[in-house]
């Protein structure tokens, strides 16, 4: 058994984000959303993206708190 996350930014309703490269634009663009869950056990966060109301589990590992 694993310990839960105690990153704050990984918390429920918390605003986040992470950064994709994009082979269409050949550069790097931020993915920002809200975290829904966060499965500790899994160390997945589930998150309803912002630009698409899409839910997609990530690893919370490289998921970064973002701004508004």
């Amino acid at each position: 058994m694993t310990n839960p996350c105690t990153l704050r930014r990984h918390r429920p309703w918390s605003h986040v984000g992470w950064q994709h490269w994009s082979p269409v634009t050949q550069q790097w663009e931020w993915i920002t959303g809200t975290v829904l869950s966060h499965r500790g056990e899994q160390r997945l966060i589930e998150i309803r993206l912002d630009a698409t109301n899409e839910t997609v589990l990530r690893p919370c590992g490289y998921i970064d708190e973002a701004p508004r």
